[in-house]
């Protein structure tokens, strides 16, 4: 009678962690997206016969259009669904750096520097609001935390 009981619960919990694991994963992609072009700055400043000005400028475009979009992508997430707007961050962040590989040059680095900067102003309304209808009350703070761990 007490595995029928606790089975309910199990099963929430299950779904909570589920949630919260993927929820982490994608705060993990984003931040490794936001650290790609850093790491590639030597072979990009050769191959693009730029100088760090001109690198930086692109994380500037980056950080600029992330921190303008952030608060609409959150309106958005409030009414066409946090899920939806953190899948179409994800496939943008990966879509922009595709396409910087196969197409190099300083003109689509700034290209993908705004797409970055667009997808990466999703994932914190996205993932806090998914975590929120998703986690136990009490346990709340625990999920922000490993959220935030996990980025």
């Amino acid at each position: 009678m007490v595995d029928i009981l606790a089975a309910p619960q199990q099963a929430r919990t299950d779904s909570a962690l589920r949630t919260l694991t993927g929820i982490s994963v994608a705060h993990w992609v984003s931040h490794f997206h936001i650290f790609v072009l850093p790491m590639l700055f030597p072979f990009l400043k050769q191959q693009l016969g730029v100088g760090y000005v001109e690198l930086g400028f692109a994380l500037t475009v980056f950080a600029v259009v992330s921190g303008l979009t952030q608060a609409p992508i959150g309106y958005l997430a409030d009414h066409i669904g946090a899920r939806k707007i953190l899948l179409v961050g994800l496939t943008v962040g990966g879509c922009a750096l595709i396409g910087l590989g196969l197409h190099l040059s300083y003109t689509s680095l700034i290209v993908c520097a705004v797409l970055l900067g667009l997808a990466n102003s999703v994932y914190h309304p996205a993932d806090y609001a998914i975590l929120s209808a998703h986690m136990d009350e009490a346990r709340m703070g625990r999920a922000f935390s490993i959220h935030t761990f996990a980025g």
